[in-house]
């Protein structure tokens, strides 16, 4: 049960990120100029982490199995820095019966998706989820995977105004960004 929910989440943060970070609006042809001939080889990476917790059913309680899994999507250019980033998290939880039968749920939505729905804010964040991840993302601009990886608990990055723990993120990250 554990690894089919693990692959199921990973296929949809999968196909969400590559669907969000194929829509960039802002590299179209009418945005470059006729001097511009500079052609620069990007490489797109995916990178997914994953973090499984399991309770185990009793005839009391349900059981649940919860799986955190944190992909991101980047462009590096031809020097090893990241160009464009985009992260996002489904924190997705299944409950299931003593007898092994799962307790439906009625969606699955990633972080990013819920926006201000996930309600950090209420909750005394000064952000919601999906824009520290948009500030985590835009921090990453310019930099290696080694600089991603000196990013968990940085002061700039909390200044910056991402307070949520990007463990997840950088791990995600700094595996594509080599």
């Amino acid at each position: 049960m554990k690894k089919i929910l693990s692959i199921l989440l990973c296929v949809v943060m999968l196909c969400s990120v590559l669907s969000l970070a194929a829509c960039d609006k802002g590299n179209s042809p009418e945005d470059s100029t006729a001097e511009d001939t500079t052609v620069t080889a990007l490489k797109l990476g995916l990178g997914v982490d994953v973090v499984v917790k399991v309770s185990d059913a009793t005839e009391d309680k349900n059981g649940q199995g919860q799986a955190t899994v944190t992909a991101a999507a980047v462009l590096v250019d031809e020097a090893g820095k990241i160009v464009k980033a985009f992260i996002d998290c489904a924190d997705n939880t299944v409950a299931y019966t003593v007898d092994g039968k799962a307790i439906a749920n009625e969606s699955f939505a990633t972080k990013y998706e819920l926006g201000d729905a996930y309600g950090m804010v209420s909750f005394g964040a000064k952000q919601e989820w999906y824009k520290q991840a948009d500030v985590f993302s835009a921090t990453c601009v310019g930099k290696t995977a080694s600089e991603i990886a000196g990013l968990s608990g940085s002061a700039d990055l909390q200044t910056a105004g991402c307070t949520i723990a990007v463990d997840g993120f950088v791990a995600a990250a700094a595996k594509i960004a080599k």
